[in-house]
């Protein structure tokens, strides 16, 4: 599994990612080698790696503090 920090912003940490993920305080785990998708712009969903960076990046919910 790996960590990343509410400040990195990048998919994983992002409000319009799905994939599976544990909120931990002001931190994500997730595992780095499944690819989710991003809702942000395409309804249907386009596949992104977990570390991916986005200009139009959200925090996620569970991880703001």
């Amino acid at each position: 599994m790996s960590v990343l920090g509410n400040n990195f912003k990048c998919c994983v940490t992002c409000a319009y990612y799905e994939v599976r993920r544990r909120p931990k305080i002001s931190f994500v785990e997730f595992d780095s080698g499944c690819k989710g998708k991003c809702y942000k712009t395409f309804p249907q969903g386009v596949p992104r790696d977990p570390r991916t960076s986005c200009s139009q990046w959200e925090i996620w919910p569970p991880i703001k503090r």
